[in-house]
């Protein structure tokens, strides 16, 4: 962040007036949280994360990164693990470190689509963006991943939460009494719901709504935290630190290959260190490699650099 008098101290700032410390530039950045999706995983609570749950960040990152690109045309995105419970992206092309705080609320609420009580506001027909999240990323992996992995149609409380997001009375009841009454599989109750979805819409009993969009969007879209994007002065962990409750190292994160990236097999602080005296053990310490080509951070580094912004140019 580059502040207006370059000159002062941050640390003196209570000693001057409100304003002194203007932010003139600062990075576009995002965050999200796995506890923001507390109200639809049954795997995990709190901080807590598997790779059921975790799966919902992928999916996350692909929407927003794909997003960002096609939408807004910018090309310098940093996507880095938070070290505990999820992620953050980082957009360093010029035009996004200067945007100002009313720029950056319309960017943020140009991506999100949920309201407080956490239900997806959607109206048809979808917006451009919105419908492509929704056949290219949402609803593939909410029919392949989330129905099966976060078991949501397997227990009766689970199928009322998402029985809760048909509006149509008559159309939630029909659903509830065929489950009730055939011995199938989540898919094949999930299969149900949509055939009688789409035989009221068909009907036009269901009028301007899919609900099938209110599901699939409720438990696949991204959860913003949206101050963090608006505020200019709001601060994130830099890439490389180490979380001060887990000591995991917040490593970059490939968007072509998100799914692959595991949280729980992230370096920790412990372990880079372990990395380190085994490495001298085997070769002897007056080896002259790098103390981090010893260790399991080197092809987080070696990625880093290969998708790394250019250098900041300051334009002030």
């Amino acid at each position: 962040m580059k502040l207006l008098y370059s000159f002062l101290q941050p640390k003196d700032r209570a000693h001057h007036s409100p304003g002194t410390f203007v932010p003139l530039e600062k990075e576009l950045v995002f965050d999200l949280d796995m506890s923001d999706y507390n109200p639809i995983r049954k795997c995990c609570t709190g901080v807590d994360v598997c790779s059921s749950c975790w799966f919902l960040m992928s999916v996350a990152i692909e929407v927003i990164d794909d997003t960002l690109r096609r939408d807004f045309g910018f090309k310098h995105l940093l996507w880095v693990y938070s070290g505990r419970r999820g992620v953050h992206c980082w957009v360093t092309d010029t035009r996004a470190r200067c945007l100002d705080f009313n720029a950056r609320c319309a960017i943020a609420h140009y991506i999100n689509v949920f309201q407080r009580d956490g239900i997806a506001n959607l109206s048809a027909p979808l917006h451009p963006s919105l419908r492509a999240a929704y056949e290219d990323v949402l609803l593939p992996s909410f029919e392949q991943s989330v129905i099966p992995g976060m078991r949501i149609l397997k227990e009766k409380d689970s199928r009322m939460n998402v029985l809760q997001l048909i509006k149509h009375a008559p159309t939630a009841l029909a659903i509830e009494k065929a489950w009730d009454t055939e011995e199938s599989s989540c898919a094949q109750k999930w299969a149900t719901l949509k055939a009688l979805v789409n035989a009221a819409i068909l009907k036009r009993e269901i009028r301007n709504r899919n609900p099938i969009w209110d599901i699939v969007f409720t438990y696949c879209y991204p959860r913003l935290d949206m101050p963090v994007t608006t505020d200019l002065t709001h601060l994130l962990k830099a890439p490389f630190c180490a979380h001060p409750s887990t000591g995991k190292i917040c490593v970059p994160i490939d968007p072509l290959h998100c799914r692959e990236f595991n949280p729980l097999t992230v370096p920790t602080i412990y372990s880079l260190m372990g990395d380190i005296d085994r490495f001298d053990e085997t070769h002897g310490r007056l080896c002259a490699l790098s103390d981090w080509k010893k260790t399991t951070l080197r092809d987080h580094i070696i990625a880093f650099k290969s998708m790394a912004p250019p250098p900041f140019v300051p334009l002030f």
